[in-house]
């Protein structure tokens, strides 16, 4: 009951809170004249060709296609639009976990490790870096390598949550 009680709280959150590039407003109607039909959505890199999230963005929907197709075309797409986002914005964290993700399943394990280590080396947030070194090291049952890396995680930046959350793991 307790999984219910939660999803329905999220489900009324949900309806209650809608934000558009026009106007903001919380409520389970729009206000007259502002529906969904006058929404007009953020075109993402369309408008903005340095926004990276909506590379990411792409990339991850391309990866997705990937895994159900199966077509190689979508896994290059997703590639580059992964490189892409994270050309925009170099610490992009998830940029370079989808990326290693992709990598890893098409079974280039060694340039998913080759690039998060690139990354872990040159970046200016090396703890977040070194969580999703050991997250990959997880994917290969390798928890030693993992919670050394999390160590190292946790020795550059003494609060950061994740490393410690995935050490408790």
């Amino acid at each position: 009951t307790m999984v219910l009680l939660r999803v329905a709280w999220v489900a009324r959150i949900s309806m209650l809170t809608w934000k558009s590039s026009m106007n903001a407003w919380t409520g389970p109607e729009p206000p007259p004249g502002r529906g969904w039909k006058t929404c007009k959505p953020s075109g993402g890199v369309a408008d903005d060709p340095t926004f990276a999230d909506g590379y990411y963005n792409l990339a991850s929907t391309h990866h997705r296609l990937w895994k159900l197709r199966g077509t190689a075309n979508d896994a290059a797409q997703a590639e580059q639009l992964y490189r892409l986002s994270i050309d925009r914005s170099p610490e992009h964290r998830e940029a370079y976990r989808g990326l290693a993700t992709l990598m890893n399943e098409q079974g280039r394990s060694q340039e998913a490790f080759t690039l998060i280590n690139t990354w872990a080396a040159r970046s200016t947030t090396p703890a977040e870096a070194r969580v999703e070194l050991a997250k990959l090291y997880q994917e290969y049952n390798d928890y030693a390598s993992a919670q050394a890396r999390l160590r190292e995680a946790i020795e550059l930046d003494p609060r950061n949550s994740r490393a410690f959350g995935e050490l408790a793991q």
